[in-house]
């Protein structure tokens, strides 16, 4: 297996990490950029094939890592970059949409 030694860490080749089945991780910011579109370029992918709509600021703060990624989050991106159901992962246990308590986010009547 060949190393290289880096400030401390060891480093696997590219051809190792696929020989040990091991995929490369890739940031969604770094394959937004690879891809050669703007987030706003992906907010519009993500619209018209889902109909849903993120802020610029809700993908910036995700791809930067100030923020964590719903499980539809990530299906959106999947979809919107091409890839196939469950390819992209995180390193963290995705955030599972919760449902509101009764009542919440309904407007009382009568209320301005």
């Amino acid at each position: 297996m060949e190393t290289k030694e880096r400030k401390g860490f060891v480093q696997e080749s590219f051809e190792d990490r696929l020989r040990n089945d091991r995929v490369p991780m890739l940031s969604i910011r770094s394959l937004r950029l690879a891809i050669g579109i703007t987030i706003d370029e992906l907010r519009t992918r993500i619209f018209e094939m889902t109909g849903h709509q993120y802020g610029r600021g809700t993908i910036s703060a995700v791809e930067l890592g100030h923020r964590g990624a719903s499980v539809e989050l990530l299906g959106h991106l999947e979809r919107a970059y091409g890839l196939e159901a469950g390819s992209l992962e995180t390193a963290y246990p995705p955030k599972r949409q919760k449902a509101a308590a009764p009542g919440v986010g309904k407007q009382e009547a009568g209320a301005a």
